[in-house]
């Protein structure tokens, strides 16, 4: 599916924009308001009816890490779908990857559990999408999209710490030996010095919670690496540094944004969500959150577009 409209939810709007065989379009700001939906609405009806994938940004995020016994096929299925009913009641947005496998003598399997805790957050997107019949590919959270960016920087430090300033705020993720831990989203401030010192503060009080979780240790060097999309935290690494002398900080501001990643600079400069919604185009991460009832539609057009390439692929080999 060449074409993909692409959706960043927050508390106060939706962020969309089309993605064109591999151009990406300037952003849309949709109010999260009656009037704001209706022009998201007409927005939709305008389009071509292309798949929309939707990347949430917000505090009401759940991260879990579980062990459970080792498993495979439809028993390790059922056993981590019940496990996550247990722990997401009151929510439909939960999802699970397989991280990894203890060491121990039991070698459990250990997984990631994430779910959006605040539903109504996406509900009114959600049924203007649907009330015209547009496919849904999937629900995401903002730190599963960030963690393309491992590969796409080529960075391999064992701890660290992302950093980007979206529409929603100043969002924190943290990697332990390249897999992901712990995410913070807070809101962005005004005055340009006052949101350095603060922002600040911010990473210096993750640092402590990692270092009080022993996910890190005092000692340790924590590499932050900081996307800059508009040039406005480009002296956030001297504060950092003046917080803590063991974090090391890696400045990506715009220009380098634009070089690495091909992005017009017009186009980011329409949105703080512009990178994230470009790497959502790129690459679906595999924590999806959407049910099975959101995705039906979305489904049902891809086995569609696979049994008619296999048919096409079968003729031509006929031909041969």
């Amino acid at each position: 599916m060449a074409e993909k409209i692409l959706v960043c939810v927050s508390i106060d709007q939706a962020t969309v924009t089309v993605w064109r065989g591999r151009r990406f379009g300037a952003c849309t700001r949709f109010a999260n308001s009656e009037e704001g939906i209706g022009e998201f609405s007409a927005f939709l009806r305008r389009s071509r009816r292309s798949p929309v994938h939707v990347v949430v940004d917000t505090v009401d995020e759940d991260y879990r890490f579980e062990s459970l016994p080792h498993a495979s096929g439809g028993e390790r299925t059922q056993m981590v779908e019940r496990k996550l009913r247990q722990i997401y009641r009151t929510t439909a947005f939960f999802s699970y990857a397989l991280q990894d496998r203890d060491t121990g003598k039991r070698k459990d399997d250990r997984y990631l559990f994430a779910a959006l805790t605040n539903t109504e957050l996406l509900t009114p997107w959600l049924k203007a999408i649907e009330s015209i019949n547009i496919p849904v590919s999937g629900i995401f959270l903002m730190p599963m999209v960030t963690e393309s960016l491992i590969e796409r920087l080529r960075l391999k430090e064992q701890n660290l710490l992302i950093i980007s300033k979206n529409a929603a705020g100043l969002r924190q993720t943290f990697f332990k030996d390249l897999k992901f831990r712990i995410s913070r989203l807070t809101p962005n401030r005004g005055a340009q010095k006052a949101a350095d010192e603060f922002y600040a503060d911010e990473v210096g009080n993750t640092r402590m919670y990692l270092d009080a979780l022993t996910v890190t240790h005092v000692d340790d060097i924590l590499t932050v690496v900081i996307l800059d999309q508009d040039g406005s935290l480009a002296n956030l690494p001297k504060a950092i540094r003046r917080e803590r002398p063991n974090m090391f900080c890696q400045y990506v501001g715009p220009a380098d944004i634009q070089s690495r990643f091909k992005i017009h600079a017009k186009d980011l400069e329409t949105s703080a969500d512009a990178l994230h919604l470009y790497l959502l185009a790129e690459r679906l991460p595999a924590l999806n959150l959407a049910p099975a009832t959101v995705t039906r539609s979305y489904r049902k057009i891809s086995f569609q577009r696979w049994v008619y390439a296999a048919s096409g692929a079968t003729l031509a080999v006929g031909l041969g």
